[in-house]
């Protein structure tokens, strides 16, 4: 799994990095009680920004906290939301799972709560299909998120006037059909590159076989809905499509993860933190396997990391699973929370080593 966004706030942590998570809503009544809840958090951070620094230190962090935070719109909150402010960040996200209200201060943004939320939800690609019209959407279970809409589309096809629409339509004979459909997957090409997920077809069977003969990512195609469906109402149907493909695509991932975890020869795993930690830092993690309610608090000091029972002075890590999990995916390795007991991983933190 690699997420781009956690890669930058990767590359671009140092002190302070300052994370604020919080659950947030989509609808009223709910929805009024969001400002309340992120000034209650604002108020936090600078407790913590008093405690760590001078005060003419963080007063200013507090003063670029709040004209950052005053950008927010809430009438646009999904279910979660994740602020991320440094030197070199600034950045507002929100996701279509809850996130704990929480604020963390450190040398690097909290995004364990992020990865574990993007590797328990079960994310894809739906394409909805006409000859007139192609549109993607990116979903996350039964809900869309905030990047729902994909850059490049939807596409229309010139060629074909609205009122010839539902003329006859061959395989072989519908060039204009054709020569749309092949942009549509240059496009989609660029979609995939990005981040390659399933994909769910959406349209007439018609055309959906005709598309599927001529693109070069049947392969990811996981599943296909027929009849025609409108972007205009598209949340209503979504319900349908992951009632279609939910229970599949989770067992899908939990043979996965067996499946990696039987074919691995012990001398390839580690499990106890601090070997972990180092291992991360020298590039040796291929992928990462954690429990999601598993954290631990560390201190790390010329190379070398002792675990604690809560963070104690200014520098120490509020959870290390975070930094080896941020490690690991760094130097290109793959990283999955899990909930105990739904694979056969059974340590609370498992590292697969490349050698």
């Amino acid at each position: 799994m690699k997420i781009h966004f956690v890669d930058d706030l990767i590359r671009n942590a140092s002190y302070p990095s300052i994370t604020v998570t919080m659950k947030t809503h989509r609808t009223a009544p709910g929805v009024t009680q969001d400002p309340i809840l992120l000034k209650n958090l604002r108020n936090e951070l600078a407790e913590r920004l008093s405690n760590e620094m001078d005060k003419k230190t963080s007063e200013q962090w507090l003063k670029r906290f709040d004209s950052f935070i005053h950008l927010i719109d809430h009438q646009n909150n999904l279910d979660g939301l994740g602020i991320f402010l440094g030197e070199r960040v600034g950045m507002i996200k929100r996701f279509p799972f809850d996130l704990p209200n929480r604020v963390v201060l450190d040398k690097n943004f909290a995004t364990r709560d992020i990865i574990v939320g993007i590797s328990k939800s079960l994310r894809y690609y739906v394409l909805t299909l006409s000859k007139e019209k192609v549109d993607i959407f990116e979903a996350s279970e039964d809900r869309f998120g905030e990047n729902a809409e994909i850059d490049g589309f939807p596409m229309e096809n010139p060629r074909i006037a609205a009122n010839t629409l539902e003329k006859s339509f061959s395989d072989t004979e519908d060039r204009y059909t054709e020569e749309f459909f092949r942009e549509v997957d240059e496009a989609l090409e660029k979609v995939m590159r990005q981040e390659p997920l399933p994909i769910v077809l959406v349209g007439v069977r018609r055309i959906r076989d005709y598309y599927m003969k001529k693109t070069r990512f049947s392969h990811n195609v996981i599943a296909q809905l027929d009849g025609s469906r409108s972007a205009n109402n598209a949340s209503t149907w979504l319900n349908e499509i992951w009632a279609e493909v939910g229970k599949s695509m989770k067992e899908q991932k939990i043979e996965r993860l067996n499946a990696l975890r039987s074919g691995i020869s012990p001398e390839k795993i580690s499990s106890i933190v601090s070997d972990v930690y180092k291992l991360a830092r020298q590039g040796r993690v291929s992928h990462l396997v954690a429990q999601k309610d598993y954290r631990q608090a560390a201190r790390i000091y010329e190379g070398n990391i002792q675990l604690l029972e809560k963070p104690e002075q200014p520098g120490d890590y509020d959870d290390v699973i975070d930094e080896i999990a941020e490690q690991t995916l760094l130097n290109g390795g793959m990283v999955d929370f899990i909930v105990n007991g739904e694979t056969n991983f059974d340590q609370p933190l498992t590292a697969i080593l490349r050698y």
